[in-house]
C-alpha cells in the first residue's frame, strides 16, 4: 500500500480519537508517526494542543515551537 494513503489513514484516525477526546491514544499514534515524519508541523501542532489538554504546557510549547520552525500555521 502507498505510504501516503497509509499516512492519511493514520492522521484519520488520530482525529477520530481526537474528536474523542481520547488523548492518550492520540499522542500514542501521533509519536509512532512522528518517527517517520518528525518535522510534520501539523502532527506536531496537534500533539502540542494534546499536551495542553493534559497540563504538559513546556511539552506543549516545545512542539509548537518545532511546528512553526517548520513552516507550520494552523490557519492553512
Amino acid at each position: 500500500m502507498d505510504s501516503d494513503i497509509l499516512y492519511k489513514k493514520a492522521l484519520a484516525e488520530v482525529y477520530h480519537f481526537y474528536e474523542l477526546r481520547r488523548y492518550d491514544t492520540v499522542i500514542e499514534k501521533l509519536n509512532r508517526l512522528l518517527a517517520s515524519r518528525p518535522n510534520d508541523g501539523e502532527l506536531l501542532y496537534i500533539k502540542a494542543e494534546c499536551m495542553f489538554y493534559y497540563d504538559r504546557y513546556d511539552e506543549a510549547v516545545e512542539c509548537c515551537k518545532t511546528a512553526l520552525a517548520h513552516d507550520f500555521s494552523p490557519c492553512e
